[in-house]
């Protein structure tokens, strides 16, 4: 296993256990973080490879339904099983295709495009276009597209675009955590009045692979585009959630997810009194199952799961952790520690951990 795969599973470990798919054990999570992986790999090797069994449409009829209205489509796709093939199948099958697509990548998928056009056996002068979600013209360009009636595919977990984040995301719930999302298709949805056709991307146990296209989204008359794109954000969410909970494995985000999710405040930290005895006297613990050590390329860390923060697993904050794990004074913690630690840096160290979620007041222990 190369460095950045060891990485990505780590990752998945980290994304699995801030939202998790459903009641599974901290080996059972691990073993599906080296799937999810695994997969990842697989299918894009079978891409970069063209090595490929044809791929079967299920429910077209949803997406024949959005396009008889004349106003385009939004297929929403995971990152899920063979997801880098519906957008030039849906070219093979005669559906003229927009494709979003983020800024590091669009110069490599125009590359291939390039490569691939020169086999297309049709007729329509320009069945596919790119667009660089990234670029200011990016939503003209879309809406342009759409109007014409095509079909565009976009990454509904694919959480990039423009710098202004505040007026591009929503926040819907996933796996109990509190999510950041692009809102992207519903935007445009609204904006344009194309339906949004939800489609799950996958390969079935015989190795066939297959896109399921689902019941499409569509603006009530009288909605809001705001609660429209609130409403259509969180269905899409919740369907995804329907699938991890079946198959955590399926999804490749797993490993960007700890960078979605709204940081939630630590409970009870440490707020050293000003006093030097009532310091000493304070009791501390550490959060416990409320962070996890992950082993990165780049050096070991210590992640935590409600607020977000990670430290570099040091020495020092091992020691500490492992000092405060039953609960234990300052002093104690100074006794133990400073044969090996100064007391300034074993001091300052509990406050980082204090801040960052990793430690907290003690029970009994009222600050």
């Amino acid at each position: 296993m190369s460095a950045e795969q060891a990485d990505i599973v780590a990752l998945n470990y980290l994304g699995m256990r801030t939202a998790p798919p459903g009641t599974h054990s901290e080996r059972a999570l691990r073993s599906q973080a080296r799937r999810c992986a695994a997969r990842k790999t697989y299918f894009l090797a079978q891409w970069e490879a063209r090595q490929l069994p044809a791929l079967r449409f299920r429910g077209r009829k949803h997406l024949e339904q959005a396009l008889s209205l004349g106003k385009g489509a939004v297929v929403a796709l995971p990152h899920s099983g063979p997801y880098h093939r519906v957008p030039s199948e849906l070219v093979l099958a005669g559906i003229p295709t927009l494709l979003l697509i983020d800024s590091p990548n669009y110069e490599r998928e125009v590359a291939a495009y390039d490569a691939w056009a020169r086999a297309y056996p049709g007729d329509h002068p320009d069945p596919m276009r790119y667009v660089d979600a990234q670029t200011p013209l990016a939503t003209w360009k879309l809406c342009r597209g759409l109007q014409e009636g095509r079909t565009l595919c976009l990454w509904l977990d694919g959480n990039t675009g423009l710098a202004d984040t505040q007026k591009t995301t929503v926040e819907v719930t996933f796996c109990g955590r509190l999510l950041r999302v692009r809102k992207g298709a519903a935007f445009l949805s609204a904006r344009v009045g194309a339906p949004i056709v939800p489609a799950l991307p996958r390969e079935t146990r015989t190795g066939e692979h297959v896109v399921e296209f689902l019941p499409p989204l569509a603006r009530a008359e009288e909605e809001s585009s705001e609660d429209y794109c609130q409403r259509a954000m969180q269905a899409l969410y919740s369907w995804l959630e329907e699938q991890v909970h079946r198959d955590p494995a399926c999804w490749e985000e797993w490993y960007h997810l700890h960078l979605w999710c709204e940081p939630e405040p630590a409970t009870a930290g440490f707020t050293p009194p000003t006093d030097p005895i009532a310091l000493l006297d304070t009791r501390l613990q550490s959060t416990g199952q409320q962070y996890v050590a992950l082993a990165l390329s780049q050096g070991a860390v210590l992640a935590h799961l409600q607020t977000g923060m990670a430290l570099a697993q040091t020495p020092l904050l091992v020691a500490l952790l492992k000092t405060l794990a039953g609960g234990a004074t300052v002093e104690a913690t100074l006794n133990r520690l400073t044969p090996r630690f100064s007391e300034t840096e074993i001091l300052e160290a509990l406050l980082g951990l204090s801040e960052a979620g990793f430690v907290q007041a003690a029970e009994e222990q009222t600050l």
